[in-house]
């Protein structure tokens, strides 16, 4: 059944303007955090490392709040509209989604951490004092985790993406076209611009 069949007079289902915004500021937000932690030592300790950690503790920190913004508004009537679910496909994609809101919220709790423990400082509006010193090895240890996390996340949005893109170029359907902040939504015969569909 098509989107339109089922919300009719709306055309296909699209995203809300705001759920669009936060989905495509997170990819923005992930992209420079990763960027930004891949350059971080390339600065002398003495000759900007501090600035540029701190950069990049501020978008972990912008982030977070973005994740914040982004479920309280899923639980809003506006902001928690859904295409339908149709099969094992859409799902398994819903799966993705949670696994990536999951990764997403606890490597940022880890980079908090990691700054914690390394006694970072943003700048010189703040100086943190080195979290449970006593535990030398700690550090290094939660940078491995903080890491790893960040590379997972990369590895999950790269899958997030070839499905999309297999969607739109393989199967032709709608499912990219829902989430971008332009153009017409194409399903199948129908080629309208749409509004939101008014519920699951």
């Amino acid at each position: 059944m098509s989107d339109a069949a089922l919300n009719p007079g709306h055309g296909p289902f699209r995203y809300d303007p705001l759920t669009i915004t936060l989905h495509w500021l997170t990819f923005l937000l992930v992209a420079l955090l990763w960027l930004s932690a891949q350059v971080i030592d390339v600065f002398p300790r003495d000759g900007g490392r501090v600035e540029a950690r701190s950069v990049h503790i501020l978008l972990g920190v912008t982030l977070l709040g973005v994740l914040l913004v982004r479920l309280g508004w899923r639980k809003t009537p506006w902001g928690g509209r859904r295409p339908p679910r149709r099969g094992p496909g859409d799902l398994a994609a819903l799966g993705l989604q949670v696994l990536m809101l999951l990764l997403l919220g606890g490597t940022i709790l880890l980079g908090l951490f990691n700054a914690a423990v390394h006694g970072a400082a943003v700048f010189t509006w703040v100086k943190l004092p080195p979290l449970a010193p006593g535990y030398p090895d700690l550090p290094d240890m939660v940078t491995g985790w903080h890491g790893f996390g960040a590379n997972l996340i990369l590895a999950v949005v790269g899958v997030h993406a070839a499905a999309a893109l297999g969607h739109h170029y393989v199967l032709r359907d709608c499912t990219l076209r829902r989430m971008l902040p332009f153009g017409r939504v194409t399903c199948g015969k129908h080629d309208h611009r749409a509004a939101p569909a008014q519920g699951d």
